[in-house]
């Protein structure tokens, strides 16, 4: 009994230490890491940098996070990776000393840490050294400021020349140049002091385009740790001007024309601005709607406008081309309305009767037509062409008519010898087709033919005529 108890015992401290072993084998124990230094001594506001290598000796991923125990600003690329088994990722530290940092050696904390909140142990240490800052609150001097033009113009460029008295090391700072004019500004991160006596210009500098004209203060500043240390001040005069920045857009299509000029002052005096545009004269007679204040000449419309500082006013007009398209329509109503108006007969054809039987049909076809004039109508003809599909023609009304053959079709023909002054006559005949047709069925229009009263032959067509038989 006892040994089997100890046999269990080993049995599950085999197991333990198995699954302890599989554990450690993809936590941060295999994580291998250099350090390699690439600045490791600065002085208040230099950088310390290094670089670091971390690598992955185990069998499955892991997912990593960095932080470091600094007091000044800390840049590290990057700060969050995974590392595959058996892949190494070069990390990037780099660690702004503060101004107020004493000098000295310092022993910098890397923290490194896995995605279940495990972190290397023991941490990555990071060796530098702070070193002693140059007293340049009191030695470093800015004398002789200069403003080229004196005059400035906010459309061209100027520059800013001065004198650093520099007594001690040479050194690299930020420099600034302000001014109270809104939006003017100007920086360089690494500005190059030398020890002694330099001038510094800075060249190509320009003034916000809305710079008020006046007199303005410049001033040229040395920072040190985010510190004036020294500055000083030119005074320049900014002239007005102004300038007319002019938009156009033109669109136009069948139904007309539209134009639109959005026109901007962008400097600081009033602009007296001209805008143009060509139009015809017959796009100008057809004009809907036009901002006022404009003169027609040679072709063009123009506007001559007073724009104010920092100010837009637009202009626009409205071409419509409707009435041209209009005309056509018109002229074709016109001679629609002059021919009704001064036709001499009507025509009227229609299907009175129909009937249909097994394997043909029987329509009756009826014809009026009606003398408009005041005269008689002499010598009428009136001829009406039968479709292929007729076999038979018969029963004729009160006015019998023939089959007559007038070019390659066969027309019932009815030949009327006068008809009074408003009178109207009345043809009509049977026709018996060769099938039984059905769906849409079509008949020519019947034509007449007469002479007027002043001899001439006219002529005249009666409607289309079609039914639908189902």
């Amino acid at each position: 009994m006892v040994s089997k108890k100890i046999m269990l015992s080993l049995l599950f401290a085999v197991m333990f230490f198995s699954i302890l072993s599989a554990a450690k084998a993809d936590d941060l124990s295999n994580i291998k890491y250099s350090v390699g230094v690439i600045n490791d001594k600065a002085k208040p506001g230099d950088k310390l940098e290094y670089n670091v290598t971390l690598r992955n000796d185990g069998s499955s991923p892991i997912k990593l996070s960095l932080n470091v125990l600094f007091t000044g600003l800390t840049d590290i690329t990057p700060s969050v990776l995974t590392l595959n088994p058996g892949d190494e990722q070069l990390i990037h530290v780099a660690l702004t000393v503060k101004s107020d940092q004493k000098p000295g050696k310092i022993l910098i904390k890397l923290l490194v840490f896995d995605d279940k909140g495990n972190s290397l142990n023991p941490p990555i240490y990071l060796q530098g050294e702070i070193l002693k800052s140059p007293k340049l609150f009191e030695s470093v001097n800015i004398n002789k400021v200069t403003i080229n033009p004196q005059v400035l113009d906010p459309r061209n460029p100027f520059s800013i020349s001065f004198e650093v008295y520099n007594p001690v090391e040479t050194v690299v700072v930020p420099m600034e140049i302000t001014s109270d004019i809104e939006g003017f500004s100007y920086r360089v991160d690494n500005q190059n002091i030398s020890e002694g006596t330099t001038t510094i210009t800075v060249d190509n500098l320009t003034l916000p385009e809305s710079a008020s004209p006046g007199n303005h203060t410049f001033t040229v500043s040395l920072l040190f740790a985010g510190n004036v240390t020294s500055k000083g001040n030119a005074v320049a005069n900014v002239v007005s001007y102004s300038n007319c920045v002019i938009n156009e857009h033109t669109s136009v299509n069948l139904l007309g024309k539209k134009y639109v000029a959005n026109v901007r002052n962008t400097g600081t005096d009033v602009a007296n601005c001209v805008v143009s545009s060509s139009v015809s004269g017959i796009e100008k007679s057809l004009a809907t709607s036009m901002t006022e204040g404009y003169s027609f000449e040679n072709g063009k419309i123009i506007w001559k406008l007073s724009v104010n500082p920092q100010s837009e006013v637009v202009v626009t007009y409205t071409i419509s081309y409707i009435p041209i398209l209009i005309i056509p329509f018109a002229a074709v109503a016109v001679i629609a309305a002059f021919w009704y108006m001064t036709r001499k007969v009507t025509v009227r054809k229609e299907i009175v009767d129909y009937k249909r039987y097994p394997g043909f049909m029987d329509l009756k076809i009826q014809i009026k037509v009606k003398n408009l004039t005041n005269n008689e109508l002499r010598h009428v003809k009136v001829y009406d062409p039968l479709p292929a599909f007729v076999k038979e023609v018969r029963d004729y009304g009160t006015i019998p008519g023939e089959i007559k053959k007038k070019g390659k079709k066969k027309n019932v023909t009815w030949e009327i010898e006068s008809i009074k002054p408003k009178e109207e006559r009345v043809l009509s005949y049977k026709i018996r087709t060769s099938v039984e047709v059905l769906g849409h069925i079509g008949f020519s229009p019947a034509k007449v033919e007469f002479k007027d009263a002043n001899g001439e032959k006219v002529e005249e067509f009666s409607n289309v005529l079609a039914i639908e038989v189902e």
